[in-house]
């Protein structure tokens, strides 16, 4: 008994040892799964990529997002103001300024009377007077009268006209370039150039949005028209109450030194004399007359209504 148990234990023994010694055959289809499936290493961990995918720079990245995503036309605010300004300047404002001028200087012609007289020796009694205007042919032919009346308003013309563009530089200092140039800047910012209370931010602003500015520019262009009417009404007003009634008194001492020296050097022999008049400046009147300039500046017929987007896309970046 105790043999046959002895043989049992070893022929266990010796099976046991031939199941460890014979080597294990893998599973065909674990090794397919093995094989995609895919290797994370510490590395590829770390970069939060699998070692199959291509490695992307993330300035690479922004470049192709803002590649693929075109930016907005800007418009450069300077620029932009400085064209307008200059289109204001010598498209409108000097017209307007010529303009006024010719009507003052007319209307400095029509408050100046010149007539021809006998001199105060020659008169007998007030029956005797004569009164002969410079349309009328008299005895004096050997003086042609129509050129000394052409030279006599021409002077006057030549007088105001000189002093007329000194008194608009002291006035209209608010339509200079400049001034209009800076306007113009701020209205584009206020539009178009972000929410800004300080004066210094909006200095360092130097573009603003092109289709903004095409969006606003009927609005843009009637604020510039009434800046404009308002500072050219203040500045007819000065000179229609404080400059041109002044302006008229000189100019008629001027005309009477004039007439003087005619009189002495060609009448006084004749008995004759050109005698002066003056009527006084009627403010009111010239009012209306010289405000009819400043609405042209608001209705001038080569106003372009796009002028705005015509020079925003003149200053476009």
């Amino acid at each position: 008994m105790q043999l046959t148990f002895t043989i049992l234990i070893a022929s266990f023994a010796l099976l046991f040892t031939s199941i460890n010694a014979r080597p294990i055959e893998p599973d065909s289809s674990s090794t397919a799964l093995l094989i995609d499936e895919p290797d994370f290493s510490d590395d590829n961990i770390e970069s939060g990529r699998s070692s199959d995918e291509p490695f992307i720079n993330d300035d690479s990245a922004d470049d192709i997002l803002n590649a693929a995503s075109p930016s907005l036309p800007t418009v450069q605010v300077d620029r932009f103001a400085q064209m307008m300004a200059t289109h204001w300047q010598f498209d409108h404002l000097d017209t307007i300024k010529t303009n006024s001028y010719d009507h003052i200087a007319s209307q400095m012609r029509d408050h100046v009377e010149i007539t021809m007289n006998p001199s105060p020796d020659h008169i007998k009694n007030d029956n005797e007077i004569q009164q002969h205007t410079f349309s009328q042919s008299g005895p004096y032919e050997m003086m042609d009268l129509d050129i000394l009346k052409a030279q006599i308003f021409g002077a006057i013309q030549a007088h105001v006209g000189g002093r007329l563009p000194i008194v608009w530089d002291q006035l209209g200092d608010k339509l200079g370039r400049q001034a209009i140039e800076t306007y113009v800047r701020r209205l584009a910012i206020n539009h178009c150039g972000g929410k800004s209370n300080n004066l210094g931010e909006e200095e360092n602003i130097d573009q603003v949005d092109y289709n903004c500015l095409v969006d606003h520019g009927h609005q843009i262009l009637a604020e510039i028209d009434r800046y404009i009417v308002r500072h050219l009404g203040n500045v007819f007003d000065i000179m229609n109450t404080e400059f041109l009634p002044e302006l008229l008194q000189h100019t008629a001492k001027d005309l009477s030194e004039v007439l003087d020296y005619f009189n002495t050097a060609f009448l006084k022999k004749d008995d004759m004399q050109l005698s002066l008049r003056v009527l006084p400046w009627k403010q009111t009147e010239q009012r209306t007359h010289l405000h009819d300039f400043a609405v042209l500046a608001r209705n001038s017929p080569d106003h372009q209504s796009d002028i705005v987007g015509y020079y925003a896309n003149l200053a476009r970046i």
